[in-house]
């Protein structure tokens, strides 16, 4: 039988004594607070919101709570030659995945869910946020730096094709990526390039570091994601991962952004 998730957490651990790795591994496979809101409330009212290539409706959510809902039979076909349209979904849920396991905080927790009979993600709705095109300043100001460089970072993980400064918000000073569908596939890399340079937060060093030494944690993540995506995608993710963090051993993004070019798909 195979198990993915917390089911092979458990089976893993059961009889043995605790080991951090696992306990924390098994904490990250199960679905947060947040999470559990998107995927039990009912939902109450909706909205089509209109502006985008692909389908998007505004729900809102019983005892409160809010979601941007992207329905599989809204996708729009051959948005590029390398993501079949009727993904872009599942992509949305495993982008968010990753920002999870890495302990970037860029991505509103998404799920996968059904309603009224369409499949599709669930992104939790930010309230009061702008978006990055409203904000032209945003590129000189110093306290949007450092989610800026992680946020390119974190789209040249999942190979993002599809990043302009209508794809992610800004709220309380933090830049919140969103709009992640058109990644994990082999077309031209597009993401934010005013940070080619600039020197990166240790932090986020930190967390790169952490994830690619903390095998249990690989191991349950990969799992999660070939649920969603295709086998080769996500070793090709995987060794994204591997590169960008030989990449910037040196403390910097490169000034070459070419350099973000290579990928292993």
């Amino acid at each position: 039988m195979k198990f993915f998730g917390k089911e092979k957490i458990d089976a893993e651990t059961a009889g043995f004594p605790k080991d951090p790795a696992l306990v924390r591994a098994k904490e990250y496979s199960r679905k947060t607070p947040e999470e559990n809101i998107l995927e039990s409330r009912e939902k109450t009212k909706e909205k089509t919101m209109f502006g985008g290539s692909n389908e998007v409706v505004f729900i809102e959510l019983k005892d409160d709570g809010s979601g941007i809902f992207k329905p599989a039979d809204g996708e729009q076909r051959y948005l590029r030659d390398e993501i079949p349209h009727g993904s872009y979904y599942l992509r949305e849920r495993a982008a968010y995945l990753i920002n999870r396991f890495l302990n970037f905080d860029l991505v509103p927790p998404t799920i996968i869910r059904e309603i009224e009979g369409r499949v599709g993600s669930l992104q939790q709705f930010v309230t009061d946020a702008k978006e990055g095109y409203e904000l032209p300043e945003i590129w000189r100001e110093d306290k949007y730096r450092n989610d800026l460089i992680k946020m390119l970072i974190f789209d040249y993980i999942i190979w993002n094709t599809d990043r302009h400064s209508g794809n992610f918000l800004v709220k309380d000073g933090k830049i919140l990526a969103i709009d992640n569908g058109l990644s994990f596939g082999r077309d031209d890399f597009v993401s934010v390039k005013q940070c080619a340079g600039y020197e990166i937060p240790s932090a986020i060093l930190e967390n790169l570091k952490n994830f690619l030494g903390w095998g249990e944690g690989k191991a349950i993540l990969k799992d999660l994601l070939l649920e969603l995506l295709e086998s080769e995608e996500v070793e090709a993710c995987f060794r994204r991962l591997e590169y960008i963090s030989k990449l910037l051993e040196g403390g910097r993004i490169p000034s070459n952004i070419e350099d973000f070019k290579f990928n292993p798909a």
